[in-house]
């Protein structure tokens, strides 16, 4: 893909492929408010997850409510994770640039 910003262009990668040595989830995900005057909306990200790194960055692509046409990113954080059970602890911190 290439983009042209002016007169110089520059050259992006179409795609990410996820290494052979890497978990990575394809996390598409609502978060709804039950409370306040946020009750009824909700903020809907989607993105590349690479579970076992630390903190990660997915996009944030679409809200409703008080969040209509919403943008932004969530950084997601693992606080506890369990290979065998598959359960975690995760912390999200959203940022809008509306």
């Amino acid at each position: 893909m290439n983009m042209a910003s002016g007169i110089n262009p520059t050259t992006i990668k179409a795609a990410q492929p996820t290494g052979q040595n890497e978990v990575a989830l394809i996390m598409a995900m609502d978060f709804a408010f039950t409370d306040g005057i946020y009750n009824g909306s909700c903020i809907s990200l989607l993105g590349k997850n690479s579970a076992v790194n630390p903190a990660r960055e997915m996009p944030i692509v679409a809200g409703t409510g008080l969040f209509r046409l919403t943008s932004g990113y969530a950084i997601a954080q693992t606080y506890r994770l369990d290979v065998t059970t598959g359960d975690a602890i995760v912390g999200h911190q959203y940022t809008s640039t509306d």
